[in-house]
C-alpha cells in the first residue's frame, strides 16, 4: 500500500513538472528523481513558509523554552536513528 501511494504522489509531481524522472545510466530498471526548476521554486516556497511559521511559534517562547524544544527534538532524532526501523521501507 505504501509503495502505490508514493508512486501516485510522484506520478502527480511528474505530471505537474515538479519532479523529473530519468532512467539510471547504470541500470535501466532504476529511475532517478530530481526537482525541476519549478520543483525547486515550490520547495523553496514551502521552506520559507515553514521557516516563517516556526519563527512565529518560537517567538512565543523564552530562550529556555526554545532550547528545551531543540534539545528534545535532537534527542528524538538521535533515538529514531537508533531504531531498527529507521531509514528502511515500512510495510
Amino acid at each position: 500500500m505504501v509503495g502505490s501511494v508514493s508512486s501516485n504522489i510522484f506520478r502527480n509531481f511528474i505530471a505537474d513538472y515538479i519532479v523529473k524522472k530519468t532512467a539510471s545510466p547504470e541500470d535501466g530498471r532504476v529511475f532517478l528523481l530530481s526537482l525541476t526548476t519549478e520543483g525547486k521554486f515550490v520547495a523553496g516556497s514551502i521552506e520559507k513558509m515553514m521557516n516563517d511559521y516556526l519563527d512565529e511559534v518560537f517567538s512565543f517562547m523564552n530562550d529556555f523554552e526554545k532550547e528545551t524544544v531543540i534539545r528534545s527534538l535532537q534527542l528524538l532524532n538521535t533515538s529514531m536513528q537508533k531504531s531498527k526501523m529507521c531509514c528502511t521501507p515500512m510495510g
